[in-house]
């Protein structure tokens, strides 16, 4: 089948708005990073913050960073003057969906694909993070000895570590759910979902995805 995706938002936005504001995250998140590396005020928290910058950097790049290339290469399916037409096929989508909807060629949907999962998977290590950061900052108000005498910059850089692992092992799957191949005219074409790997993503991931929100809401309430 064809690769279609709905344009996230207005064209402006999409194309100047967001890539700015990306940029500017990735800027600032890349500054904080390197600056946390003073020995002056290095510490356990310091490195969660680290993990953070970077987490954060990365989603801003995979959210946005590319946007102004893809925009070369959108073509629009959704066609303004027909009300249930979509390439010539006639559907039952309402022109205000089918207007929203864009193709891009290979392997520039490949990128996107790959990227829109990765955008993701750095958010939720972000949100780990968080999490973490919130719970050893209570940890060292709460408990002041125990917190001294137990929390070191090595294991706050192993959680982290741990963060970005879980993360991976569990956002990986849904990047193999569908293949996808050059067609003619460097049409993108994606293959049916594989079964086994579309049942984790369908029913597991959210259960998973759900789970570590409320875990990570509850530490930091």
């Amino acid at each position: 089948m064809l690769f279609m995706l709905y344009a996230r938002i207005p064209f402006w936005i999409n194309t100047i708005t967001g890539p700015t504001l990306a940029y500017m995250s990735i800027v600032m998140n890349s500054v904080v990073f390197v600056a946390l590396f003073n020995k002056k005020i290095v510490s356990p928290a310091t490195v969660f913050m680290q993990g953070l910058a970077l987490a954060d950097c990365l989603a801003a790049f995979c959210t946005y960073g590319l946007e102004p290339l893809f925009m070369l290469f959108y073509d629009e399916i959704g066609h303004s003057d027909r009300k249930d037409v979509v390439d010539g096929n006639k559907s039952n989508i309402f022109i205000e969906e089918t207007g929203s909807l864009v193709s891009l060629e290979f392997p520039y949907c490949l990128m996107h694909f790959l990227l829109s999962n990765l955008a993701d998977m750095f958010h939720l290590v972000s949100i780990l993070l968080t999490a973490s950061l919130g719970l050893q900052k209570f940890l060292a108000v709460a408990c002041p000895i125990w917190s001294k005498l137990n929390m070191s910059r090595r294991k706050s850089a192993v959680i982290s570590i741990v963060c970005f692992l879980f993360s991976i092992s569990i956002t990986m799957p849904r990047m193999f759910v569908v293949s996808m191949n050059r067609g003619q005219d460097n049409t993108c074409l994606v293959s049916n979902p594989h079964e086994i790997v579309e049942k984790y993503v369908l029913a597991f991931h959210p259960i998973i995805y759900a789970g570590v929100m409320a875990i990570a809401i509850g530490v930091m309430i």
